[in-house]
């Protein structure tokens, strides 16, 4: 089994291929690991973006009126665009140096702070998916529950992933 293959958690820092080839390869962590309404599948991951990769997602954690996950983008605006999903061929874990790994606690602390402060649309979001976490999708009776990040604990230092693939991202 390749690290491409091995599970992935909550947390996990991550990075995405882009599927055409020619865009940067964008960076976050596991939001969101499970079934999703806007596409069958079980394979779908939810990625908060961060560092460099913050602000070029497609969404805030939400898709078609649906919440997955908080973004953290801070603010209570549809703008904030630090959120993707994309399945789980595309989606590589990353291995953190020491520097890489502080550098993204810090900026989750600095995050988890400005959502607290924000509206209650913002800070409110992680504990309304934290309450949808066993939710399925919907006519597969199958299907292992969602996950979804209920916390923001800074991820662990991983391998480094291998593979990837072509399949449409969100």
């Amino acid at each position: 089994m390749s690290d491409n293959d091995s599970p992935l958690s909550l947390n996990d820092p991550v990075s995405v291929d882009n599927q055409t080839g020619s865009g940067p390869v964008l960076e976050g962590i596991v939001a969101h690991l499970g079934p999703v309404k806007f596409a069958p599948g079980l394979d779908w991951i939810g990625i908060r973006l961060t560092g460099s990769s913050a602000g070029r997602g497609k969404n805030d954690g939400s898709v078609k009126g649906a919440r997955y996950f908080d973004a953290g983008g801070g603010g209570s605006s549809a703008d904030d665009k630090n959120g993707m999903f994309a399945r789980r061929a595309n989606v590589r874990r990353r291995r953190l140096s020491k520097l890489e790994e502080l550098r993204l606690r810090r900026e989750l602390g600095e995050n988890k702070t400005r959502s607290r402060s924000s509206s209650s649309a913002g800070g409110g979001a992680v504990a309304a998916a934290a309450g949808g976490g066993g939710r399925r999708s919907s006519g597969a009776a199958t299907a292992p529950p969602a996950r979804t990040m209920a916390s923001k604990t800074p991820p662990k230092n991983t391998d480094a992933a291998a593979g990837g693939g072509s399949s449409k991202l969100e």
